[in-house]
């Protein structure tokens, strides 16, 4: 059996989005409402002595959340965190979820 590594950080913002198209019976989604966003990213890594540093991860994930607006879906938040992080780790999955109950993945399959 191959044996894999990742390291993982978690970060929480509280932010506003809204699904103009929902369909009738979630129509109470569609104006805009209020969220705990919590933002998820994994990281593979090889080297077990600190390959890809936690805080330095934990540090460029913050900035991109705390400047960008939720006002899309999840999957298309995590896209968005995705495609700014891609250019500094690989390989790389971000999930983005709401109250911490409900989850988006976009990336990489990182075990």
């Amino acid at each position: 059996m191959s044996q894999t590594s990742y390291i993982e950080i978690e970060l929480s913002t509280l932010s506003y989005h809204s699904w103009p198209n929902a369909p009738e019976h979630r129509e109470y989604l569609k104006p805009r409402h209020q969220h705990v966003f919590t933002v998820k990213v994994r990281v593979g890594v090889t080297d077990l002595d600190r390959e890809v540093e936690y805080h330095d991860l934990r540090d460029k994930a913050n900035g991109i959340i705390t400047t960008m607006s939720f006002d899309n879906s999840c999957e298309n938040n995590a896209r968005y965190i995705y495609d700014r992080l891609k250019r500094s780790y690989s390989p790389l999955a971000v999930w983005v979820g709401e109250e911490g109950n409900v989850w988006s993945k976009y990336g990489d399959v990182v075990v």
